[in-house]
């Protein structure tokens, strides 16, 4: 090689460096954006999982709500059935003829069967101190609301049939007046283990 000549490695190791440079720098540069990339996806995870907890808090809330509500919308119905029935006692007790109470049957068979619909729902969703108040009053509301004593004995003459009456009615409407008392102390008992129950402040006996 003559004096003053370039070696021709010279070019050839400075285009690699240069090349080397370039490579190196396209890898920086993806490298960055990779992690800002991950920066990102990281940040947007984060904000998705707040989102679907805050949403999922939101539904879990509004279930709750919504139980409540029909179980209030449940426990209103048969607490009503019972109000209904005490009701019925009192016009039972103050009856005035064995044709009275009798024209009350219809009013009694309608009321009984809405009570045993409510009641039925109110199982599923009382709890054991509920259910138990329910059961050991199940006979209160209806067994004996309508006794076969009311109707004469047959043969018997009109005399005979109107003192059977009489004494048949004194005898119904003061078993009526136990079963109002009882009744209503079933309806106050029960309405306060419901509001207890639901986290309501029980309310005063009348």
């Amino acid at each position: 090689m003559q004096t003053g000549q370039v070696s021709i490695w010279v070019p050839i190791i400075v285009g690699v460096i240069g090349l080397i440079g370039v490579i190196s720098g396209q890898l920086v540069n993806a490298w960055r954006e990779d992690r800002r990339w991950r920066r990102d996806q990281e940040r947007e995870e984060v904000r998705w999982k707040r989102e679907r907890e805050k949403e999922e808090m939101k539904l879990a809330h509004d279930s709750v709500i919504n139980l409540r509500d029909k179980r209030i919308e449940l426990f209103a119905a048969y607490i009503q059935s019972v109000y209904a029935a005490a009701m019925l006692a009192n016009k039972l007790e103050s009856a005035p003829s064995i044709e009275s109470v009798k024209e009350m049957q219809v009013e009694y068979q309608q009321l009984q069967a809405a009570s045993e619909a409510a009641g039925q729902a109110v199982r599923i969703i009382a709890s054991d101190q509920i259910l138990a108040l329910f059961k050991s009053n199940a006979l209160v509301l209806f067994h004996g609301f309508i006794h076969r004593y009311l109707v004469p004995p047959l043969g018997a003459t009109e005399e005979e049939t109107k003192a059977n009456q009489e004494k048949a009615l004194k005898d119904y409407k003061d078993s009526q007046r136990e079963r109002s008392t009882r009744i209503w102390s079933y309806y106050h008992d029960l309405t306060n283990l419901v509001r207890a129950d639901l986290g309501i402040t029980p309310m005063q006996k009348e």
